[in-house]
């Protein structure tokens, strides 16, 4: 048995926070994309492939800092912070914050995955 002396509502708040941010980036790289997909000039389009490679990159590193914040906190950890809480609604709420974070990060890899898949053509030779 661990013994929860850590508050585990602060970084599960941050990581939801991290998050949102990277799926925001997400909506606006993929407009960034069918703008991308609709230029004509050859230079405006090196020039926006490499902005939005870079802008890729960032999101790869993010999600990499969510997925590293998340690994220092193990299932047993997590377990034992929601058993410890005080009363049956306070329980309740560090389920549901548990269980949506959880639900937002597979969302968030989910939409990594397929941007990645469609800015494969996102090339200038």
């Amino acid at each position: 048995m661990i013994i929860v002396d850590y508050d585990f509502k602060q970084v599960l708040e941050e990581l939801d926070l991290q998050a949102d941010r990277v799926l925001a980036s997400l909506v606006v790289l993929r407009e960034m994309e069918m703008k991308f997909t609709n230029m004509t000039d050859t230079n405006d389009k090196r020039e926006y492939a490499e902005i939005m490679r870079f802008q890729v990159g960032i999101l790869e590193m993010d999600l990499g800092v969510i997925k590293l914040d998340a690994v220092l906190m193990t299932d047993e950890q997590i377990s034992e912070w929601i058993e410890s809480a005080t009363d049956s609604v306070e329980k309740e709420k560090r389920e549901d914050t548990t269980s949506g974070l959880l639900q937002k990060l597979e969302i968030l890899q989910e939409e990594m995955t397929a941007t990645k898949r469609d800015m494969v053509h996102v090339t200038f030779n």
